[in-house]
């Protein structure tokens, strides 16, 4: 993998993680502000599952690419 290759995979992981980050503390402070109701749980429930998921699939294509001999960040 290119070093631009590696770099821009390395800046979509930050952007998405991000993201999902802010989604997860944005649920939670509704949660604090309102009457919570089933829907909100499973919105909660659903956004911390993806970000689990994300990093879970992240960590495995950084290992990937690292078993390939081309890890993330060095030119090829």
């Amino acid at each position: 993998m290119r070093q631009i290759e590696s770099q821009n995979l390395m800046e979509y992981i930050l952007f998405e993680m991000t993201r999902l980050e802010q989604d997860v503390q944005q649920l939670r402070q509704n949660l604090r502000y309102r009457d919570v109701d089933v829907v909100d749980c499973m919105e909660l429930m659903l956004a911390l599952e993806r970000l689990v998921v994300f990093k879970q699939f992240s960590g495995n294509v950084i290992q990937l690419l690292k078993l390939r001999g081309n890890s993330v960040g060095e030119p090829s």
